[in-house]
């Protein structure tokens, strides 16, 4: 990641390295969970689809991560915003 932009090689090191590997609070599947409840709010499509999958190779059932992504879009319905294009889906 370093050799394609130095931003993406302090994001690798800093934020999944340190952050997102720190299981001490979070363990992996609550992390994604957290993930997906990040990115559904912020329109990034490309994001989420891989932290989707994500989730469920850290331990979380396929169900599960549609809940949090249906329930994660509900509050953002109910708050009045809307997507750019359609949410990504497991």
């Amino acid at each position: 990641m370093s050799s394609t932009s130095p931003d993406l090689g302090v994001i690798a090191k800093w934020m999944y390295g340190l952050v997102l590997s720190e299981e001490s609070v979070l363990d992996g599947r609550e992390t994604g969970f957290l993930m997906v409840s990040a990115l559904v709010p912020q329109d990034t499509n490309p994001q989420l689809k891989g932290h989707l999958r994500g989730a469920v190779n850290n331990g979380a059932s396929k169900e599960e991560v549609n809940a949090v992504r249906e329930f994660v879009m509900r509050i953002c319905q109910e708050s009045g915003m809307k997507w750019k294009t359609e949410v990504s889906k497991l």
